[in-house]
């Protein structure tokens, strides 16, 4: 069993919160938070304010950050839609969210260089401005912790993250979207310099393109003991008079449910759904031996 306690904000609860999310949180990244949808195969992706650099060593915040970002985003889905590629975008829901499909993100950055400079520079004797023809094309580890390393042919074999008809796949999608963009920003006079592209799986194994934070690999093997879950209690919210629609609000949010077995580090993660709700001051998840 677990005791869920509850304390509540006086009638205080996000905006966006009512308007635009419709479930609890699924991911937090440095630029982008992403929540369940009512339809289960899709997700509420939301741009934030946050700017990072090497990594997250380096934060701050830009007013209006998101909103652009978002539009942006959006516009650049719809053209690439446009010319046959395709992505996990849907439309647009406000000027900081978007709802997408649902995808398995594959934790790879594909970038590609029309024009070296950056790290490329740094790391190689290569000039700084250089025409690059053909496109250099880069495969780099999705992972902040390692410093998202670039991966050599045979070490992204060894990950075994893609079959190589999928990265195959995934060079002539990404191929075909520099020619797109170039065209594109040409007409608009500016330089397509270099860009990063992510990738994930849609449940029947299709490539599509997508925004990079998105839920995390479900099949990701815990090693951390498991513990059944015979029933779920919610408490304090007995005097209040939305107790039932608060209750549901609570369980809702979370993902453990009775029967399942889970660890504690998914425990932590409903006790951040419930708070990401909103409408909780203060929550705590306990666990009490049954009968």
């Amino acid at each position: 069993m677990i005791f869920v306690a509850l304390s509540i904000y006086t009638n205080q609860i996000s905006e966006v919160l009512m308007n635009h999310i419709q479930g609890s949180l699924i991911y937090e990244g440095k630029a982008k938070r992403v929540f369940a949808c009512e339809n289960p195969n899709r997700v509420l992706i939301e741009f934030k304010n946050d700017a990072t650099a090497f990594n997250a060593k380096k934060r701050s915040e830009i007013d209006g950050k998101g909103r652009l970002n978002c539009k942006i985003s959006a516009a650049l889905f719809k053209l690439l839609e446009l010319n046959g590629i395709p992505t996990h975008f849907l439309e647009l829901q406000s000027e900081t969210f978007m709802i997408a499909d649902k995808i398995n993100v594959i934790p790879l950055e594909v970038v590609i260089r029309n024009i070296a400079t950056g790290s490329l520079c740094r790391e190689t004797p290569i000039n700084q401005g250089t025409i690059l023809n053909p496109p250099l094309l880069d495969y780099y580890y999705k992972d902040d912790e390692l410093g998202d390393p670039i991966l050599t042919e045979r070490r992204l074999k060894l990950l075994d993250l893609i079959s190589t008809s999928q990265i195959e796949k995934i060079e002539t999608i990404t191929k075909t979207v520099n020619k797109i963009l170039k065209e594109y920003f040409d007409d608009l006079d500016l330089l397509l310099v270099d860009f990063k592209l992510e990738f994930g799986f849609y449940s029947l194994g299709e490539i599509v393109i997508a925004e990079g934070e998105n839920q995390k690999d479900e099949n990701t093997v815990d090693e951390e003991k498991r513990v059944l879950i015979s029933e779920i209690v919610i408490e304090g919210l007995e005097d209040h008079p939305d107790k039932e629609r608060l209750e549901v609000i609570a369980y809702d949010a979370m993902l453990i449910r009775p029967g399942s077995k889970v660890t504690s580090e998914e425990v932590k993660k409903d006790l951040d759904r419930i708070y990401s709700t909103g409408w909780f001051s203060g929550a705590k998840i306990e666990s009490l031996e049954s009968a």
